[in-house]
């Protein structure tokens, strides 16, 4: 749907398959050129969807660390979780540098890295560490920095920041 003023329309837009026939809207079909890849609607066999691994962050069994469609890598909140460990540290800067040091390890296995990161979102759950994770954000994002959002919400686990990014290749 297209919104028109007040009004809500009809998008006109419709995808079509390469034999002409409709295409329903935001279906994925197999592109088959790398495992665990789609195709998207409308877009030609060269623009897939990739799901992106680092062995040097813990890996969640439930969703992507990241997936990567055309030179967009698009990652999954990064959380200050010590590699092998399985801990998160008790200080919480040293938390926020974990959590960027995952979501860099992320970043790089896609081909990409911080300095190519172009919006970010960061979940904190108690404002009174704002001051302390902005510290630590401006020394390791160099400017000029990514567009950003941050948000106050609970984390699953003993998280305290979880920070998730869209970036371009390299």
């Amino acid at each position: 749907m297209v919104q028109s003023g007040n009004e809500i329309a009809p998008n006109p837009r419709r995808e079509v398959q390469p034999d002409g026939a409709p295409q329903e809207p935001g279906a994925r079909t197999p592109d088959g050129d790398s495992p665990g890849s789609v195709g998207l609607p409308g877009s030609g066999p060269s623009t897939t969807i990739t799901p992106v691994v680092s062995d040097l962050v813990p890996a969640p069994s439930m969703f992507s660390q990241a997936m990567a469609v055309g030179p967009l890598i698009v990652t999954s909140g990064q959380v200050g979780l010590l590699p092998g460990v399985g801990e998160v540290p008790v200080d919480f800067a040293a938390e926020v540098h974990q959590a960027i040091d995952n979501l860099e390890a992320v970043l790089a296995a896609a081909g990409s890295s911080l300095d190519r990161v172009v919006k970010t979102m960061c979940v904190i759950t108690d404002l009174a560490h704002v001051a302390e994770f902005n510290a630590v954000y401006e020394q390791r994002f160099a400017a000029p920095r990514p567009a950003r959002s941050t948000v106050q919400a609970g984390l699953a686990g003993p998280f305290r920041i979880e920070i998730e990014a869209m970036a371009v290749l390299r």
